[in-house]
């Protein structure tokens, strides 16, 4: 993903002016990290959340990198990346410049997309008479078409044209903007670009498991999937004619998926389907507590899985660290290929191994591995290393007033106002111990390839 440059369709123009255009509460400085809330209700911040909910591809521009914009074949050209249009928000200002520059590129042959409207302003008081009379000089010498049917007007421009509309999705169409339909099923995306095609880093977003096709909005001829968490990769089960590519992902999971102009052929990418019901891993489970404070509890052994901090006692309670669980199963001998183990509810990290065969590190939401059957004997152990919240530890530090904070309020900001205490210290007093450990049952599923 680094070897690679941005895929980004659209560049939006950000309003600095129509910031410093308002007003501040009590003459307070502005601050400008992103998006901040003094853009709230504003139309820039409007579309920049429609775009990314639709799932359209954008870059921030600012008029001083606007200056050294250039056109090549009607690609807006920046820093080595191509881009197919320009959106500015409904605005109420922009400085001239910025506006004839706009004009020039489109000229050049760039499609330049206004939302609503014209800016009706130009920015700053300094010459204003003379700028404002420019601003108009270019804006009422434009004659517009009408496009009844997408409600939007376009106006021809040297090599280019000026498009303005009301409705977002249309006028990014006229510009020959499409968006990655994959929003709509929950996955998130970032799109870049390398020699021989495109990267997708695609997130599951939607709070559940994904399994389908999933559209491109690039096209290529073949495709590959690789998981950085667990390392697994190999090409993809794909279509080229439709631009589609077949998702396999947990809650939470994330894949890269890597597309490429050429035919490619490779290891195919494990997809996996289940092969009769789940089962329990059910018996007695040893946990032993490794690394952490401020004592290590006694090691334990349970045949019911739950938070470690209902067992009796304030060292289990006051723990966190690292504690291992270890448990003997039997090979269930009905899957060939292998099986997935399912944690539940962990918390908060798990190291799974299986016959001292490190399985995968799991950070959740979904704590699941998978195991290969060639790995299993007839006996097996599982052992899974949990690390959960500093949370507990430090609430034991403050019941016994010992003051932990190192930096004044600082490295561990209160945020919100229950956890500010004397001094204006960040403080853990209405805190309750957080659960901790294996929470659930431990699902043994048997799965086999699905193609």
């Amino acid at each position: 993903m680094q070897d690679s440059k941005p895929d980004n369709d659209i560049l939006l123009y950000f309003p600095i002016y129509d910031r410093f255009y308002e007003p501040t509460p009590k003459g307070l400085l502005q601050h400008f990290d992103g998006v901040t809330p003094e853009f709230n209700n504003t139309d820039f911040k409007i579309i920049v959340q429609t775009m990314l909910d639709k799932g359209y591809s954008f870059d921030y521009i600012s008029d001083r990198q606007m200056a050294n914009l250039t056109v090549n074949n009607k690609q807006i050209q920046t820093g080595g990346v191509a881009y197919k249009t320009i959106l500015v928000s409904d605005n109420k200002t922009i400085p001239i410049e910025t506006f004839e520059k706009l004009t020039q590129l489109a000229k050049a042959g760039a499609t330049i997309i206004f939302h609503n409207k014209f800016p009706k302003n130009v920015a700053g008081f300094g010459h204003f008479l003379e700028k404002e009379k420019r601003l108009k000089t270019i804006t009422e010498g434009l004659v517009f078409t009408e496009n009844k049917v997408l409600g939007t007007k376009e106006t021809l421009i040297g090599n280019g044209k000026f498009i303005i509309g009301e409705n977002l999705e249309s006028i990014l169409s006229v510009a020959t903007v499409q968006r990655e339909t994959m929003l709509d099923k929950g996955l998130k995306f970032v799109r870049k670009k390398y020699t021989k095609g495109n990267y997708y880093f695609v997130n599951n977003d939607s709070g559940k498991d994904f399994e389908g096709w999933v559209n491109l909005q690039t096209a290529f001829q073949s495709a590959a999937l690789y998981n950085p968490m667990t390392g697994t990769l190999g090409m993809a089960k794909y279509s080229a004619k439709t631009q589609e590519v077949y998702l396999q992902m947990m809650a939470g999971e994330s894949l890269i998926i890597q597309t490429n102009n050429a035919l490619e052929n490779g290891t195919i990418y494990p997809y996996f389907k289940t092969k009769g019901n789940p089962q329990e891993l059910t018996g007695t489970w040893k946990l032993t507590f490794t690394e952490g404070g401020e004592t290590l509890p006694k090691t334990i052994e349970t045949n019911s899985l739950g938070s470690w901090t209902n067992t009796a006692g304030n060292d289990y309670q006051d723990f966190s660290g690292t504690a291992v669980y270890t448990h003997q199963f039997k090979n269930p001998n009905t899957s060939k290929t292998g099986y997935w183990i399912d944690l539940g509810k962990v918390a908060e990290s798990a190291k799974v191994s299986v016959n001292s065969m490190v399985l995968g590190t799991l950070l959740g939401p979904t704590y699941r591995v998978f195991v290969p059957a060639k790995l299993l004997k007839s006996q097996n152990i599982i052992t899974i290393e949990v690390v959960n919240s500093m949370a507990n530890r430090v609430i034991a530090l403050e019941k016994k007033g010992v003051i932990w904070q190192k930096f004044y309020n600082i490295n561990v900001s209160a945020r919100l106002k229950e956890n500010l205490g004397k001094e204006d210290y960040f403080t853990t007093k209405n805190w309750q111990v957080r659960p901790s450990g294996l929470l659930d049952k431990i699902i043994f599923t048997a799965v086999e390839v699905a193609w």
